[in-house]
């Protein structure tokens, strides 16, 4: 049965446009010039994706993005909207209201076929799914599914946890955590963590207010925190949630213990979602217990001499607590300061291949920090996204 793609945008042209290149590709179209005629359409018709336009008037793609997510039959239904070319902000706030991509106008024919097929391979359910259908109904359904070959679906990898390490501070630990979590927000869901229980830099970073987060947490019993965890978890966008720390120099707030660990681990993977964590500066007591029961663990290095000569002894340790099981990697960050060292020369020293190498201008980083965003959200058009997404597809096993 050909799925069903619902496009909206109150610009006929572009409607039209873009329901011809789909309806070429196989795919049975419906079309919509409003937000509120979009709404009653998907409820009718149960789409597979919905392209939407954001510049509308009355209610703007944004809006009608986020009254989509609250109507049960189609929350679930992937979103790309369609964006203005360089509006970092526009899209930002896009993945926010709950969209699963977006696409720049004008939009290349090809991109859009590519962008469209990619997300329906990776969607999990049709939302038609989850409607109830009488006996006769789903007969029919079954039949008809039946009598033709479905689309592969591009496999789901199993949850696991990715821990971000810096070898010192100032390496980027916490930039690559976040926009490889964005990244990798686009294709799964994902849940970013921040173990870092002194200086809560994600929500720093991202000027985020935490009411409880893992704080809340450490006022649990070991063996009760499971049941609270969903509690205190912060929803971003409609793939992307966080667990947040509170800034606590002082010391005066209650945090985790190393006993909390093992249960806190058990509790994120059985959320179904690829978890990212900032594990800080170092190996602690509090974050040994993480990196023993992680998956993937990236150290986060600067080329530089004192940033590489303090990765050595990490990596020797590490290679001594963690289990056979568990995959390093070593993810080089130049902020473009000094001439750096050579990759060579640093994978020499350290006895290690280096994973992948991603460069971040410093008025670049400024500005991301600056605004709050994340640098790939800010830099949509740049060889960022790349970058973090290409870190993202080492780190999963598919």
């Amino acid at each position: 049965m050909a799925e069903r793609i619902l496009v909206i945008d109150d610009h006929k042209e572009t409607l039209n446009l873009v329901a011809v290149i789909l309806k070429r590709e196989g795919y049975r179209v419906f079309t919509a010039s409003s937000g509120k005629e979009g709404i009653a359409t998907a409820k009718q018709e149960l789409p597979n994706l919905i392209l939407l336009d954001v510049m509308m008037p009355e209610m703007d793609g944004l809006e009608t993005c986020r009254r989509i997510r609250k109507i049960s039959e189609i929350k679930q239904v992937p979103v790309i909207l369609f964006t203005a070319k360089n509006q970092a902000d526009e899209k930002w706030e896009g993945f926010q209201a709950g969209a699963t991509d977006y696409l720049t106008k004008p939009t290349d024919a090809e991109e859009l076929k590519k962008r469209v097929r990619a997300i329906l391979d990776r969607a999990p359910h049709a939302p038609s799914s989850t409607v109830s259908l009488s006996s006769t109904q789903t007969a029919a359904k079954l039949a008809q599914n039946g009598a033709k070959k479905q689309s592969p679906k591009r496999p789901q990898p199993r949850p696991q946890i990715i821990t971000f390490i810096g070898s010192r501070g100032g390496c980027g630990t916490t930039t690559a955590a976040i926009n490889s979590a964005m990244m990798l927000s686009r294709t799964y869901n994902t849940l970013l963590v921040d173990l870092d229980m002194t200086q809560g830099h994600i929500g720093t970073y991202l000027n985020r207010k935490v009411t409880g987060g893992l704080n809340e947490l450490a006022t649990s019993s070991v063996v009760s925190i499971s049941a609270q965890v969903p509690n205190e978890v912060m929803g971003i966008t409609a793939q992307l949630q966080m667990l947040l720390s509170k800034p606590n120099l002082s010391g005066e707030l209650l945090t985790l213990t190393s006993e909390h660990i093992p249960h806190l681990a058990e509790a994120l993977l059985r959320s179904g979602s690829q978890v990212l964590v900032d594990a800080g500066l170092g190996v602690t007591d509090l974050n040994r217990p993480l990196l023993e029961r992680a998956d993937h663990l990236v150290i986060c290095i600067k080329p530089e001499r004192i940033a590489v000569a303090a990765a050595k002894p990490l990596l020797t340790y590490l290679n001594e607590i963690i289990l056979p099981t568990a995959e390093i990697h070593v993810l080089v960050i130049d902020f473009g300061q000094g001439t750096p060292l050579p990759t060579k020369a640093v994978e020499t020293y350290l006895g290690h291949k280096i994973s992948h190498k991603i460069t971040i201008p410093p008025q670049k980083m400024a500005n991301a920090v600056n605004k709050a965003k994340p640098l790939v959200m800010v830099y949509p058009d740049s060889s960022l996204p790349s970058d973090f997404t290409k870190m993202t597809e080492l780190l999963l096993e598919v």
